[in-house]
Formats: structure tokens, C-alpha cells, sequence
């Protein structure tokens, strides 16, 4: 589907076609002359009424007249599906570190210890632990949901929003199961960020625990999850209602603002 001249751009002088060559053609191009004639002849004749525009030449939307916005709707179709989480993973009012991060979690892509110890790019003496629990291998899903401290994690918040939940097998189903829940306004922003903030949250505080030799620290965690939040939303939300502190000691009662 591609755009063509409307009616008003095609300029018909005469029935008669005259092309003033520079030399003699050969006897393939006379063909090629007859053909271009040809075409010519079907051309529609130039209309003083109307204005020019633009019009697709598809057989499914022909004189339709074009425009930007149907440009930009059949590029956007040829990507596949408009899936709903990919909404809720590029969220436009966090680093965009994050949103990529959390692309790379729903893809299964995070680069683990495990993942790693497989290409060879770990020496096979290195551990593949998990260093929140030192127990189950580091993989995506242990790390960022199955590990008993990211699901005290995750249970935390969400029991501090009113809410039971039940432990997803995937990124993709936490994100699905997050967006069932219905908030409104500012509320609703709040919530739609807390997943991307848990899970590089998280795989931030696991690297701090490889690479510095921190240990695990579930309240510390904790407040820092809200108070990123909190900076991240104020910075990027015009005329955000609730404070750091709101966010960060008041989460029960912004949810009963809702």
C-alpha cells in the first residue's frame, strides 16, 4: 500500500505524444516508446474542480485520500501484534534502562550466572548460586520471582496495596496478572511502575551482592524500591500529587485515595 498522485496532479495536454529525442531509437526502445504511450493513454484527465491530493493505490482503500496518520497505521501493522505488555513494559515515565531491562526479563534475555556458565564465559569453578539464597542456580525466574527473598519482595508490596496474589511461573504472567487490577488516575501510575522498579531493583541488588560482596537486605530493598519510585514518578509526572514521603511511608493510604 503506497501512496499515489491524485486526480489533480495528472496534466493531459493532448491525445498525441511527441518526445523530441536527440537521436534516432533503436528498435528496442520504439517498444518501449509504444508502452510508455500506452500507459499514457489510460492516465485520467486533469480536473480544474478539484484540489490535489494524495490517494493510496491499493485496490482496499483506493480513493481514499492519504494521510500521515494511515501511513504510520499500516507500518505499524506489518510489526505484528499490538501485544497489551508491551505497554506496561515501555513505561515512557521511567529510565528507559529500565523499561529495556524489563524487556529483557519478559524475553527470558537477562545475561545470568547460569546463562553465562553454559557459553563459557564463567569458569566452570565459578559458582552459579543464587546469592540471595545460595541454594538454586541463578536464573531469570529464580532471581527476579522464585528465590524466597524476591517473593518476600514482591509478597511485601503487595500486601502493603490490600491485595493476594499467587506466584507467577513467568515475567510475562506477573505482567499480565498486574494488569488485571484496576486503579485509577495517579493511583494507577503508581502501579503500573512497581513491576519494572521490583525487577531492576532486584537484579541491581544481586550484582551489588556478586561484585561488592553485599548481603541480601529485605528492608533496605524494600524502601529503596518505593523511594525510587517516588523520584522517578515526581520527576516525570506534571503536577504528581503524592510526595516521596507519601509514596514511601503512605502506600496504604494513597491506595485508599483511589
Amino acid at each position: 500500500m503506497f501512496p499515489k498522485l491524485g486526480q489533480g496532479f495528472v496534466v493531459v495536454v493532448s491525445c498525441a505524444w511527441n518526445f523530441p529525442y536527440r537521436r534516432e531509437l533503436y528498435d528496442w526502445e520504439l517498444i518501449e516508446e509504444a508502452n510508455l504511450i500506452a500507459a499514457l493513454s489510460y492516465a485520467p484527465p486533469l480536473c480544474n474542480e478539484n484540489a490535489d491530493y494524495l490517494i493510496w493505490s491499493n485496490d482496499v482503500a483506493a480513493h481514499t485520500q492519504f494521510s500521515v496518520v494511515d501511513l504510520y497505521a499500516h507500518s505499524s501493522s506489518l510489526l505484528g501484534p499490538n501485544l497489551r505488555i508491551c505497554k506496561q513494559v515501555w513505561n515512557s515515565l521511567l529510565p528507559p534502562k529500565v523499561s529495556f531491562f524489563c524487556w529483557l526479563a519478559w524475553k527470558n534475555k537477562v545475561k545470568s550466572s547460569e546463562f553465562l556458565h553454559k557459553i563459557g564465559l564463567l569458569d566452570s569453578s565459578t559458582s552459579t548460586l543464587c546469592p540471595f539464597c545460595n541454594y538454586e542456580p541463578e536464573t531469570n525466574i529464580h532471581v527476579l520471582l522464585h528465590c524466597p527473598f524476591s517473593w518476600l519482595i514482591w509478597s511485601s508490596v503487595i500486601k502493603e496495596w490490600g491485595l493476594q496474589w499467587c506466584i507467577s511461573s513467568s515475567v510475562a504472567g506477573l505482567f499480565h496478572w498486574w494488569m488485571s487490577e484496576k486503579f485509577q488516575k495517579y493511583v494507577r501510575i503508581i502501579w503500573r511502575a512497581l513491576p519494572l522498579v521490583i525487577l531492576w531493583s532486584l537484579w541491581k541488588h544481586k550484582n551489588d551482592c556478586v561484585f561488592s560482596k553485599a548481603q541480601p537486605n529485605f528492608p533496605g530493598l524494600l524502601d529503596l524500591i518505593k523511594f525510587r519510585s517516588a523520584l522517578w514518578l515526581k520527576a516525570s509526572v506534571k503536577d504528581f500529587p503524592f510526595s516521596v514521603d507519601d509514596i514511601v511511608f503512605k502506600w496504604k493510604q494513597i491506595r485508599g485515595s483511589d
